[in-house]
């Protein structure tokens, strides 16, 4: 996920607004070599600038406004609550994976349960889960799920 300060959260809407902008980044993640390889395509002409330093410098540099934007994985703020006091989710990027929960082969009802309470939380507005989404990542499931590169 992008994450911008929510002062500029309108500049960042794909991978091509990421041009010319500073990141800050922690050296060999997959966070690094995603803005690299954004660097050797469609920010070839104009390349993100990047500000290598640990994980909690670079959420405090964006959540400043000292750097532009920053990745993160954002799964675990629905659960830990937000990090970022000024930032908040521009866009994702990268490939979408699944999570999910397990259940015995034999519990049917429950499997039902679950399916249909998520299903019921992803459609209804002003749901719990979609409340976490909004505070979390800046929208709802339904919006995140909307632009997750295919």
């Amino acid at each position: 996920m992008v994450v911008a300060n929510k002062s500029r959260k309108e500049e960042f809407k794909s991978p091509s607004d990421l041009c010319g902008k500073t990141a800050a980044t922690v050296k060999d993640t997959s966070y690094h070599t995603w803005l690299q390889a954004q660097n050797e395509g469609v920010c070839a002409t104009n390349p993100i600038r990047m500000q290598l330093m640990t994980f909690e410098e670079s959420g405090k540099a964006v959540d400043s406004g000292k750097t532009d934007f920053l990745l993160d994985n954002f799964e675990g703020t629905i659960w830990l609550g937000n990090p970022f006091k000024n930032s908040t989710a521009a866009f994702p990027v990268g490939s979408p994976y699944e999570q999910g929960w397990a259940f015995r082969k034999e519990d049917k009802d429950l499997q039902e349960a679950a399916r249909k309470f998520f299903e019921d939380q992803k459609t209804a507005q002003k749901s719990i889960l979609n409340k976490q989404w909004e505070d979390a990542v800046g929208m709802s499931l339904p919006q995140y799920i909307e632009r997750v590169p295919q």
